[in-house]
């Protein structure tokens, strides 16, 4: 257990250096604080007030289950994000504490039905997949290792249609 500490501690001194000296200030991490900002500008501006809780909890849950995925995938070294906002948390990356959840929850917000709700999640399952990503990746904030775009279209229907039945259960569980 020892040796595991101290490679945890390596490697921590590790991606802080490189975070600090390769990412802090670059182009990327100015990109990602705007889209970071800019997002949640435009959720605050576009989120229906009346039914805050209600979509805020719908983006609690998108947002644990992405960061819960994320976190399997990059332990798994299935994907990475080379540059991050902050080095300290390797799980707090843009895609799940912003655009993911941001995302689903204004389609929760507009797409109150089932049907039309499972459509817009399939829209959003290929723009994210076929354009988000590859963009993302020629931006130098996401990159594939053992992935293909095509394997995430799956795991973005998941995503969203969790968020929407733990959603939906509370709702019809909720006591008035």
């Amino acid at each position: 257990m020892e040796e595991i500490i101290e490679l945890r501690r390596e490697l921590f001194s590790i991606v802080y250096s490189n975070w600090k000296e390769n990412t802090l200030f670059t182009p990327q991490w100015w990109i990602l604080l705007i889209i970071v900002i800019g997002l949640w500008f435009i959720w605050w501006k576009l989120v229906d007030k009346s039914r805050l809780m209600e979509v805020c909890f719908l983006g609690t849950v998108v947002g644990i289950v992405s960061t819960l995925l994320n976190s399997i995938g990059i332990e798994l070294v299935l994907w990475g994000f080379p540059n991050q906002l902050f080095s300290l948390v390797k799980t707090f990356n843009l895609l799940d504490l912003t655009f993911i959840p941001i995302t689903y929850m204004l389609l929760y917000q507009y797409f109150t039905r089932w049907l039309p709700y499972s459509i817009a999640v399939i829209i959003f399952g290929l723009l994210g997949s076929f354009i988000g990503q590859p963009l993302f990746t020629m931006l130098g904030i996401y990159e594939t290792i053992n992935w293909e775009y095509v394997y995430s279209f799956p795991v973005y229907l998941l995503i969203g249609f969790v968020g929407k039945l733990v959603v939906s259960f509370a709702k019809k569980h909720q006591t008035r």
